[in-house]
């Protein structure tokens, strides 16, 4: 994952930034004359702003930094969450509704880092799905928000098995407007056969870089 890496990027430009804006000492004493108080006045009034300013971009760092720690975090425990065994379901009709009644909180959460920027809308549909069918998912990026679009998939009748890659959108950035993505649930299957496909799968949405997008769980009957 590169999350802690983009983290430290960001953090790095904005202490420039603010060293920029921190770079000249104050004097210690006015820049003219003590016989000129009216002129010595007008300076320091000319100064005061300005250490204000230094003191404000010194605070925007220090938020910004802590922001950015408790990103890190919620992300890297979004993702733990994510790679874990599917639980239930989200059930949607053909048309990516939410059958009353039948929601899984924990489906389709947009992750951290994406929220705001990455919408999965209509959700995944329809689920459950026939070994026969189409699953079709949504993904809607706000302009350049996501380089890249893999789907991988973990199944509960092959837990020990690392989640396999399902579906890769290389192009980066994705372009403007939805993506959607059709799968066949046998692709679901450790050997690609409708045996193995049926039963209950998570599927996990990341991006380019690896970093979890969104996950849930889908049931093939």
């Amino acid at each position: 994952m590169n999350n802690v890496k983009d983290t430290t990027i960001t953090i790095h430009l904005l202490t420039n930034i603010v060293k920029s804006f921190t770079a000249f000492p104050l004097r210690s004493k006015p820049c003219f004359s003590d016989n000129d108080s009216s002129r010595s006045s007008a300076n320091l009034k000319n100064l005061i702003p300005f250490t204000s300013f230094r003191y404000a971009a010194v605070a925007v760092l220090l938020i910004a930094i802590i922001s950015a720690c408790g990103q890190d975090d919620d992300q890297r425990d979004f993702e733990q969450e994510a790679f874990s065994l599917p639980d239930g379901i989200t059930q949607t009709d053909n048309s990516g509704q939410i059958v009353e009644g039948n929601e899984d909180p924990d489906d389709w959460r947009v992750a951290p880092f994406f929220q705001g920027l990455v919408y999965i809308d209509p959700l995944p549909f329809p689920n459950p799905v026939q070994v026969s069918d189409v699953l079709r998912i949504h993904v809607d990026p706000f302009q350049e928000a996501l380089n890249g679009l893999i789907i991988l998939v973990i199944s509960e009748n092959a837990a020990n098995r690392e989640p396999r890659q399902i579906y890769n959108h290389a192009q980066s950035p994705l372009p403007p407007g939805p993506t959607v993505v059709d799968l066949n649930p046998i692709q679901f299957s450790w050997n690609n056969t409708a045996q193995n496909a049926r039963g209950l799968h998570r599927l996990i949405l990341v991006d380019g870089s690896g970093n979890v997008i969104s996950y849930g769980d889908i049931l093939v009957e």
